[in-house]
Formats: C-alpha cells, sequence, structure tokens
C-alpha cells in the first residue's frame, strides 16, 4: 500500500510525512497532557492505575 501510496504522491510525499509526523506529536500531546491533567485532579487514579 505505501508502495502505491509513494508512486501517487511522489512530489508530495516529504510534505505529507512531515504533516503526518507533525499531527501525530500534536495528538500525542494533547492526549498526554488530558491525562496528566485529569491526573493531577485525581491522584486516586495514579495509584489505581499503579496497582492494576
Amino acid at each position: 500500500m505505501m508502495s502505491q501510496f509513494n508512486i501517487c504522491f511522489g512530489p508530495y510525499h516529504d510534505l505529507l510525512a512531515s504533516l503526518t509526523v507533525h499531527l501525530e506529536q500534536w495528538v500525542f500531546q494533547a492526549l498526554f497532557a488530558r491525562a496528566l491533567a485529569r491526573g493531577l485532579q485525581n491522584p486516586l487514579w495514579w495509584s489505581r492505575r499503579r496497582y492494576i
């Protein structure tokens, strides 16, 4: 699938790859920030997760 993708979007591959990396980083940071905020608001959530 990726080979067909590269053939179709050859000139745009670098741009698309960098956009994908930025998107993944943004999503990861958003999820991490949400989990961190939830953990700070609810300390029991951390201890409960640690013992599971």
